[in-house]
């Protein structure tokens, strides 16, 4: 009997233990005001603190941190926070997690006028639905998204999954995106198992969101968007996205393109396993003013420990400018093979390919005047490899070129001295066995 009491206590125990992985909000709640944040658990309430945070180590704000919300993290359920008059929403988890419903904006400051931040600091792992901080229909003079972050570089997140970010803004006279910095483990924009979208763009204004994603293990995302569209000045958002050699990134498309009069963002990946994109959009547009405001957004994507493959179409050309004001340019660099489908050399100022393994180009290569590539004149110093390496082109889409080898410009972009393009496969050898 007494053993079977011990049991029945430590089964108790252990089901306690892991259904009380954090606390539940109690309602959808506004916090316009900083009212108290209802929690269902223990009917705890967790009040502001002198810096407007919502610190889970300290409910009654006080700023002693003696009286944590237990259990520490805060689950959504059903429920979101939202404010929707500028104010912003600063969580501090005290190391709990944070999870919602995939399906729910859980965290929201859209509104018509300057949205307000979203911040979630000291949280472990993170699994809610979407984060909505966008500028919607108001004040169209000046309009910024809200800043989106989460964790720190001192203190990341653990794994991070989320249902979808948007912060873009939308201004006549200086409106812009929400910048999103994100450090975490795995970091997925995805909800259940379809990947979803970071959305940061700018309409009439200065420019879309500055895009930072950190992920000591993998990333994954539909699209990330950053373009500056309909009206002049509107710059495209840098995106730069940091892994390390225990994670890959997947992504859709990325667009850091202007329509009008201003300069593509920026994009810079590095230091994961592998990357796999389907297209890069980073034009710029009727370039007038110095730098930085000029030019398309140059790709960076390098310290690759295995293969880089880009899909889909990469443009990154400069429409309507002076020559000295270039089109951006191309950098891959993998410790494994590096693969291009189609590949226009009018659309850049330059593509370098380094990989320790191969090298491919499996669709049509345009040379530099808009037309199929048919030898040195067309390709010249704006097709790229080092001395000793090869690009190999698919010698059946690209029959203007009619299977020749030729001698490449290096990284540096002096003609002649670089490795090799030559046609894939390679001529063989017919054996006849009679």
């Amino acid at each position: 009997m007494k053993c079977s009491l011990l049991l029945l206590v430590v089964c108790l125990a252990l089901t306690l233990a892991t259904s009380a992985h954090a606390a539940t909000l109690d309602a959808t709640t506004n916090l316009n005001a900083y009212p108290p944040m209802p929690l269902a658990t223990g009917g705890q309430n967790v009040s502001t603190n002198g810096s407007g945070v919502y610190d889970f180590g300290d409910k009654d704000g006080n700023g002693t941190r003696n009286d944590s919300v237990d259990p520490p993290g805060l689950d959504f359920g059903s429920y979101r926070l939202y404010t929707d008059n500028g104010s912003n929403i600063i969580l501090n988890l005290n190391g709990g997690d944070m999870t919602g419903t995939a399906t729910i904006t859980n965290l929201d400051t859209h509104c018509g006028v300057n949205a307000g931040a979203v911040v979630v600091t000291n949280v472990h792992d993170i699994t809610i639905g979407k984060i909505d901080t966008r500028f919607t229909v108001g004040n169209y003079i000046s309009a910024y998204g809200g800043a989106i972050t989460i964790g720190s570089a001192a203190s990341p997140a653990g794994n991070v999954t989320i249902g979808g970010l948007e912060s873009s803004g939308y201004s006549w006279s200086g409106g812009s995106g929400g910048n999103v910095t994100i450090y975490g483990g795995d970091v997925l924009i995805r909800h259940g198992t379809t990947n979803d979208d970071i959305l940061s763009t700018s309409a009439m204004g200065l420019c879309g969101g500055t895009i930072l994603i950190t992920s000591a293990g993998s990333f994954g995302v539909r699209d990330i968007k950053t373009y500056g569209d309909t009206e002049n000045y509107a710059r495209g958002g840098d995106v730069t996205l940091i892994g390390t050699s225990s994670g890959t990134c997947t992504i859709r498309d990325i667009a850091t393109y202007t329509t009008r009069i201003a300069k593509g963002g920026l994009v810079t990946i590095r230091g994961y396993n592998s990357v796999s994109i389907r297209a890069i959009d980073t034009h710029g547009y009727k370039e007038i003013f110095s730098a930085p405001w000029r030019g398309a957004g140059n790709v960076t994507i390098t310290n690759i420990v295995g293969d880089i493959a880009i899909t889909g179409a990469i443009d990154l050309r400069t429409t309507e400018v002076p020559a000295t004001y270039p089109s951006g340019y191309l950098n891959l660099q993998a410790g494994g093979n590096v693969t291009v489908s189609n590949l226009d050399l009018s659309k850049l100022s330059y593509a370098a390919f380094d990989a320790n393994g191969a090298s491919y180009i499996t669709g049509l290569l345009t040379g530099t005047n808009g037309a199929a590539a048919t030898g040195a004149a067309d390709i010249g110093a704006t097709l790229r490899t080092p001395s000793g390496k090869q690009i190999r082109y698919l010698k059946k889409a690209n029959p203007a070129l009619g299977g020749q080898s030729l001698t490449l410009a290096d990284k540096g972009g002096t003609p002649g001295a670089g490795g090799r393009l030559r046609p894939w496969p390679s001529a063989g050898t017919v054996v006849i066995f009679k």
